[in-house]
């Protein structure tokens, strides 16, 4: 890991920035309260670090969107919080670890403008409408107030039979 992006820790989250887009790694295994693996891993930079650096990380990637310097802020972790895999089936709020999740990280992406999350862990792809506190606020992703939640855990490639078959 880019240790020194993170005062030398070597833990799992780090960011840097290419063109005008912010890019930040999360760890969605550790390092927030109620995280899956805090009960039985090491804690990778010391037990609410990553808040702390995911706060400090975020305001400085919004302060460079307000200079004009930064037009994107992208955030990737291995778990989605936003999943029809993850999600209550009658109020499509998130549910267990993604709850959890939702918890820590969602504040601060709306705080700071967040305006996609990508993620994986669930093995499908679902690209969701601006997402806060569970509820859709937009159908659009023109300029939306909130952020988008993209799930990448896995891209299907079918071998068409016949030309007309072909996925474009």
């Amino acid at each position: 890991m880019p240790s020194a992006a993170v005062n030398g820790t070597l833990n799992m989250w780090y960011s840097w920035q290419v063109g005008s887009i912010h890019f930040a790694m999360i760890d969605t295994e550790t390092d927030y309260p109620g995280a899956p693996n805090d009960d039985y891993a090491s804690h990778n930079g010391g037990f609410g670090d990553q808040m702390a650096w995911l706060r400090a990380d975020l305001a400085a990637a919004y302060a460079r969107r307000a200079a004009g310097e930064v037009s994107w802020i992208i955030v990737a972790g291995h778990r989605p919080l936003y999943s029809v895999a993850s999600a209550d089936a009658t109020t499509g709020a998130p549910t267990g670890g993604a709850a959890v999740l939702a918890t820590a990280v969602e504040g601060l992406f709306n705080e700071f403008g967040v305006d996609l999350y990508v993620s994986g862990h669930v093995h499908g792809t679902e690209v969701q409408w601006p997402v806060f506190n569970t509820t859709h606020v937009a159908q659009t992703f023109d300029n939306p107030p909130y952020p988008t939640y993209l799930v990448v855990g896995e891209f299907v490639c079918l071998r068409p039979t016949r030309p007309r078959d072909r996925l474009v």
